[in-house]
């Protein structure tokens, strides 16, 4: 039965109940808020609180309708309530003042996504071909079923994930592109493993795979792999990458060394850790803050770490062109690299690795950068006398 539309009347009345449900901050609390409104289904409510959102060209940002507008000091409009920014979040700071929270964009994108049903908000997503987000739950941005380049800021949430059959490239980057470093954040591959013509998968900034590589085995169309400061606590192995046979460039850089800062943030600890002596937990839910220095200390108590001593799963990789590993200071075996005959540029970095082992030939090799303390042998037969770029830098390497 069709729902029965409301009267300008009620629409206010839930653009109010709307509002005070967002500046909640209460992420649970935000989705449920676009849930509400998602269940009225009114094409009238979502015109309304959409009304005058665009897309601006250069910074490809969606730019807030007169609803959810910001019009007061930091840009955070009085009718809105006030934001706690009392984090030392200069990043945070920056996009405020930019004009839009991302507590807010991630509601309008809700209501946006519920509106895509209608011919008007349908013609408008199909239009946008690239985007910048700061949405954190993914599920709001299927709407945007045309996209090719998709650039996340956080994006921890999500119940079904991304599926958007046209995206070739996800740049992921923590909250501000990583200008704060005390947030960081849990993010998994599972949430866009439906983005199945995905080539390009690029994560930086203070994010950490807490599934590790699961779910990668998905994406079989990928070529670029780049993942700056991986949490290696939450890493079993690169067994899940054998299946994307069509990489060339794989950088993987594990993160080894927490930024010493007294002040850290953790997100969804247990009782344990937030009754620690060395914690204050502040006024916001689900937020612990510590005086600790360094604070590397605490993950390895709730996450201990994970010894990876092989590379098993690039043995696939037959198309490898660029391989770039820093920080694997468990690693002692790369008998797995010996299929990998096109490599061109090799760079690793780990204290624990004595002897590496490459295919036999490498004539397209153009740059050799070794920087493994415990280094002893290269058993390759072959590579090209004259290279681009040739560092190795070992107490044990003898190179007579």
């Amino acid at each position: 039965m069709k729902n029965k539309k409301l009267t300008l009347k009620e629409i206010d009345n839930f653009k109010k109940i709307f509002k005070q449900m967002v500046i909640s901050n209460e992420p649970e609390t935000i989705i449920s808020a676009v849930g509400m409104a998602e269940g009225l289904d009114d094409e009238r409510l979502y015109d309304i609180m959409l009304d005058g959102i665009r897309i601006e060209k250069k910074s490809n940002r969606l730019l807030p309708s007169d609803f959810f507008m910001d019009n007061g000091p930091r840009g955070i409009p009085k009718e809105w309530g006030t934001y706690n920014t009392s984090y030392p979040y200069n990043a945070m700071k920056k996009i405020i003042n930019n004009g839009f929270h991302p507590y807010r964009f991630t509601a309008m994108t809700g209501i946006l996504n519920a509106a895509s049903k209608y011919p008007k908000w349908q013609a408008f997503v199909n239009e946008i071909k690239e985007l910048r987000s700061p949405c954190f739950y993914l599920d709001f941005l299927n709407c945007f079923k045309n996209l090719d380049i998709l650039y996340l800021e956080n994006g921890d949430r999500f119940e079904k994930g991304i599926d958007m059959p046209c995206l070739k490239k996800i740049f992921w980057y923590s909250f501000g592109h990583g200008e704060c470093p005390y947030d960081e954040t849990g993010i998994s591959l599972h949430a866009i493993n439906k983005c199945h013509n995905l080539t390009h998968l690029e994560i930086e900034g203070n994010l950490f795979l807490h599934d590790g590589f699961e779910g990668i085995d998905e994406m079989r169309n990928l070529e670029t792999l780049i993942v700056e400061k991986l949490q290696g606590n939450f890493l079993s192995g690169f067994s899940p990458l054998g299946s994307c046979k069509k990489i060339s460039i794989l950088s993987i850089n594990k993160k080894t060394e927490y930024p010493r800062t007294k002040y850290d943030t953790f997100h969804n600890h247990s009782s344990t850790i937030m009754n620690s002596p060395n914690y204050q937990v502040s006024g916001e839910s689900n937020y612990a803050h510590r005086w600790v220095d360094p604070p590397n200390v605490i993950y390895d108590e709730l996450y201990p770490p994970v010894n990876i001593s092989n590379l098993k799963g690039l043995e696939n990789l037959y198309e490898l062109k660029v391989l770039i590993l820093k920080g694997f200071h468990s690693l002692t075996d790369t008998t797995a690299l010996t299929n990998c005959k096109n490599l061109e540029e090799i760079h690793i970095l780990s204290n624990s690795v004595a002897n590496l082992v490459f295919h036999k030939k490498l004539p397209q090799l153009r740059k050799l950068k070794l920087k493994c303390k415990e280094l002893k042998t290269i058993a390759c037969q072959e590579y090209p006398d004259m290279l681009e770029e040739f560092i190795i830098e070992s107490n044990k390497f003898n190179f007579s």
